[in-house]
């Protein structure tokens, strides 16, 4: 058994956690629910105001799958995304405004400073709060495709009297029981596809339960032994009820097409809930539990209390871009990732194959453990952290606290009354966003070995140009300072 050399320096992520209380409060203002964001900094209270109702997302998610946009990288936010970059928009400057605004971004520039990434914990009391959608929270760019930052969520009101899964140790090769159902037949190249594209990934050992039937996937479930549990095909939704709605995995219940008339067809899947599947789970838990099926993302929160990780898709998704999801999430994993910066590059590789589509942030990831972190054959704990009258020293890098006298170091954030220049800020954001857009167009060019599209090229091209003329931005930018 192999185990993976991940340096442990420069994997493992500095975690804010945005704990919300469960009690709705009023205000003159509004109703707000009070928070706490909790870091190495401290903590520092605030106040949510819901700035949407539910309807107001589902209107938006589904405008935005009605485009297909022509961009690489929506960081920047194009038409077709408008819809889900007003809506992030509006729950960032809810979320992180003010004095909090500037302790996430002291937060975010200790990660920076020391090229760590950064794991934004959303803290959730109940399925209301759950429901918004956290996953676009947009500020200049979307901070779940940034390569810096990643958006997990904790199922609070769902884990309440239960302990908290065990951490979890991941070695290679990385033991998966990948499960695909396919009742009405219509899925199966794309989920065959999906199944061979993981099995030439080095570092996996796949198992497959191919046509999966209630009984095969208890038979191979009895084995035991894997770190992960994955399955491919399509998720069903209770159509009435408050939400959260029920979901369940659609499986096969057998037989052939031939051996049916076409109204048994239409009734050939056979639903497996969450209780069920998490009996047989909890007998030998993985360390992992992936959903790559469309509504999923409250099976997969259910599903915590007996596995440390898990991720769902939220409403419908493209089998193309479930599939993008799982080479992405497993490459980054076995290249020593943590698992929330895998779900990152994850999105990364959805969102280069669905351009201008809202599909990579349909996952919805949910972390279960109260610390530390899921690292392939790595440390699972949190760099080192002490504390003086000034500063926080994390991972042996000492940073100044919030409303210390300490000097600060080049790269943090500053208070508002010394903050950048506004028009440096945004040139900055625009430099990282053309970066992210040129490695993605070489990365595509380089799949071409016999000649790339000359479409492909001229991207390329204009990429570059773009990113030469932020630099000469910049640059003189820097000099009039």
């Amino acid at each position: 058994m192999m185990i993976l050399n991940a340096g442990a320096s420069s994997n493992q992520s500095i975690e804010i956690c945005v704990e919300f209380s469960g009690d709705t409060m009023r205000a003159s203002d509004g109703i707000y629910l009070r928070f706490r964001l909790i870091s190495a900094f401290g903590e520092l209270p605030g106040r949510f105001y819901p700035p949407f109702s539910l309807g107001e997302v589902d209107r938006a998610l589904a405008s935005a799958s009605r485009f297909v946009g022509k961009a690489i990288q929506r960081s920047r936010g194009p038409e077709s995304l408008h819809p889900m970059r007003e809506l992030g928009e509006k729950l960032f400057r809810a979320l992180l405004e003010g004095p909090c605004g500037e302790y996430f971004l002291r937060t975010w520039a200790a990660a920076e400073q020391q090229d760590r990434t950064l794991r934004l914990l959303l803290d959730m009391p109940n399925p209301e709060l759950a429901a918004l959608p956290w996953e676009f929270l947009y500020d200049k760019f979307f901070l779940a495709l940034s390569r810096r930052c990643s958006i997990v969520r904790r199922p609070r009101h769902l884990m309440a009297d239960l302990p908290a899964p065990a951490q979890p140790e991941l070695r290679l090769p990385l033991r998966i029981l990948f499960a695909w159902a396919d009742p009405t037949h219509t899925l199966r190249s794309g989920l065959q596809a999906e199944c061979d594209r993981l099995s030439r990934i080095e570092g996996l050992n796949v198992d497959v339960v191919e046509q999966a039937t209630r009984a095969s996937l208890r038979e191979k479930m009895l084995k035991g032994g894997y770190d992960v549990f994955h399955f491919s095909g399509n998720g069903v939704e209770q159509p009435v009820g408050p939400w959260p709605r029920q979901q369940f995995l659609s499986l096969e219940a057998g037989g052939t097409p031939s051996e049916r008339t076409d109204a048994e067809d239409a009734a050939a899947s056979e639903p497996l809930s969450v209780a069920e599947l998490g009996s047989w789970l909890s007998e030998s838990p993985p360390a992992l539990a992936i959903f790559s099926a469309c509504h999923t993302d409250w099976f997969a929160a259910e599903l915590g209390r007996c596995v440390p990780f898990t991720a769902g898709v939220r409403g419908l998704a493209l089998d193309t871009v479930c599939t993008a999801f799982s080479e992405g999430f497993y490459g980054a994993l076995v290249a020593g990732q943590p698992v929330e910066g895998a779900v990152s590059a994850a999105r990364q590789q959805m969102d280069w194959t669905d351009p201008g589509g809202p599909g990579w942030g349909a996952v919805v990831a949910w972390w279960n453990l109260q610390q530390g972190q899921i690292i392939t054959g790595a440390s699972n704990t949190f760099p080192a952290i002490t504390e003086t009258e000034d500063t926080v020293v994390i991972g042996g890098v000492a940073l100044p606290k919030r409303g210390s006298k300490a000097p600060r170091k080049s790269g943090l954030a500053q208070p508002a009354d010394e903050a950048p220049d506004p028009e440096f800020r945004k040139l900055k954001s625009l430099q990282a966003v053309h970066e992210a857009n040129l490695q993605a167009l070489e990365k595509m060019l380089s799949s071409f070995p016999d000649g790339a599209p000359q479409s492909l090229a001229a991207q390329r091209d204009e990429a570059r140009r773009q990113l030469e003329g932020v630099r000469e931005q910049l640059a003189r930018s820097e000099t009039k300072a």
